[in-house]
């Protein structure tokens, strides 16, 4: 009896040691990810923020889809702004039918340095009419 007991308990131990070395090992190959971010909207237009290498960067533009405009990225540098999929669209507390919406980028801060991050508000068929309105921020990327 004591020999069952005492090989059980082996085995239990030899099992949580080899959970406790894969556990470490795959948290050393794949750090996680900062969760942190930073929001930014029409009231930084023009300034400089200041984000952690690995943080994320949201922009929210107003946008009113119903006539025709959108914002559009015209200068990026996604080495050290990585775009994280298309813009969405996210509702206003008020929700009438063509209402302003805020248009919704992601961007990963990836690489230390700097980058100026313009979006012009425009139509995109009209190519040959300055935009209505732009946006630009100049984003300093801490390592």
């Amino acid at each position: 009896m004591l020999y069952v007991l005492t090989k059980r308990v082996f085995l239990i131990i030899s099992l949580l040691t080899t959970l406790t070395i894969i556990f470490q090992v795959s948290n050393t190959a794949n750090p996680p990810m900062s969760k942190s971010e930073i929001t930014v909207n029409d009231a930084n237009n023009n300034s400089q923020i200041i984000i952690q290498k690995g943080n994320m960067m949201i922009v929210e533009l107003l946008t009113n889809p119903g006539t025709g405009y959108s914002w559009q990225i015209i200068k990026n540098d996604p080495d050290k702004l990585k775009p994280l999929g298309d813009s969405v669209l996210k509702p206003l507390e008020t929700e009438a039918p063509g209402a302003s919406e805020n248009q919704v980028f992601q961007f990963l801060a990836q690489n230390s340095g700097s980058a100026v991050l313009e979006l012009h508000y425009l139509r995109p068929w009209e190519r040959n009419l300055p935009p209505l309105k732009t946006y630009q921020i100049n984003v300093k990327i801490r390592g």
